[in-house]
């Protein structure tokens, strides 16, 4: 860990401290993560883009960009999609994500958990176990 973080800063990246948890749930139980948006209802599209699914819908990548649409949660008020977590897991140790709303990739807010920030790129989550 200590050498990922000294190429995070050789890349311009900083990680962020985190407070309360916003962006994606660990199931360990089920072996799920579960990510959620806040966002309004009338929204026409929302994606989880992450390295471990190539960054689908961005930048032109669109295999299974449907396995990565989020769907409304009417009670919860947030756009939610939940997936199984060792097939996320299988891609590496570092896994990074964002959403994609709309077409345009949104950075993660500054006092979300577990985030990081590379110059060039904006603010994504980092899934952390």
């Amino acid at each position: 860990m200590k050498y990922l973080i000294s190429i995070m800063t050789l890349l311009g990246c900083s990680s962020s401290p985190s407070s309360a948890q916003e962006g994606y749930k660990i199931d360990k139980d089920n072996d799920t993560i579960e990510f959620y948006f806040s966002g309004a209802s009338t929204l026409k599209s929302v994606y989880v883009s992450a390295n471990f699914n190539k960054w689908v819908n961005y930048d032109g990548q669109t295999e299974n960009s449907e396995d990565w649409r989020m769907k409304y949660d009417t009670d919860a008020k947030q756009w939610k999609l939940k997936k199984q977590f060792k097939a996320i897991r299988s891609f590496g140790s570092f896994l990074e994500f964002g959403f994609l709303v709309e077409g345009k990739l949104i950075n993660a807010p500054r006092s979300a958990k577990n985030t990081i920030y590379c110059i060039g790129y904006g603010r994504r989550y980092v899934i952390k176990e």
